[in-house]
């Protein structure tokens, strides 16, 4: 189901776990994305690009979502309504720069002004390679909002710019956020 931009202002509420990819990733002791223990990973899927409505979760998880790309990678590239209630687990995000610019996180890249991101917890593995990213647990950026958002994941970071838990660049507002993930940079 396609959601870029065709979503304004509509509600997706998930009814069931999502599982995309059925295999296990995991780092080996290089900090190399593994898929099922071989360096052989999956088709990855394309971040969705804009989002304006509100996808509601209902405590349900995505797991084995597997997106990587350059400059903006995660589940959303910019979110600009809300995503609430909502895990992602067992998944494997990979963000590469080549003009210095960008962000990497499991739900989002960039969380704008007006958006918010309520009730959230991931566990992926967050991989950002380049001069210019940013990149959380969570989100990459957020200038809007986050409440009672967990990260227990593992964040590397080869060259970035800023790197957190949770979030790696914030001006936004947090409200009871917490990260016990591993981050490597």
């Amino acid at each position: 189901e396609e959601l870029n931009n065709k979503c304004s202002g509509a509600t997706i509420i998930l009814t069931n776990d999502i599982t995309v990819c059925d295999g296990i990733f995991s780092i080996d002791e290089n900090q190399k994305p593994l898929y099922n223990g071989t360096f052989v990973l999956p088709e990855p899927i394309d971040a969705i690009d804009v989002f304006k409505g509100t996808l509601d979760g209902q405590g349900y998880t995505i797991r084995g979502l597997y997106v990587e790309g350059e400059e903006y990678v995660g589940l959303f590239e910019n979110l600009t309504g809300t995503v609430k209630n909502l895990s992602i687990e067992n998944s494997l995000i990979i963000g590469n720069s080549i003009d210095g610019v960008g962000a990497v996180g499991s739900i989002c890249c960039e969380v704008s002004s007006s958006a918010k991101v309520e009730k959230c917890f991931s566990s992926a593995i967050v991989i950002c390679r380049g001069n210019g990213l940013v990149a959380g647990g969570l989100a990459g950026s957020v200038v809007g909002e986050m409440t009672d958002c967990y990260f227990n994941g593992t964040i590397i970071a080869e060259n970035c710019t800023a790197v957190g838990g949770v979030v790696g660049a914030a001006t936004g507002i947090f409200i009871n956020c917490a990260n016990a993930g591993d981050v490597y940079a």
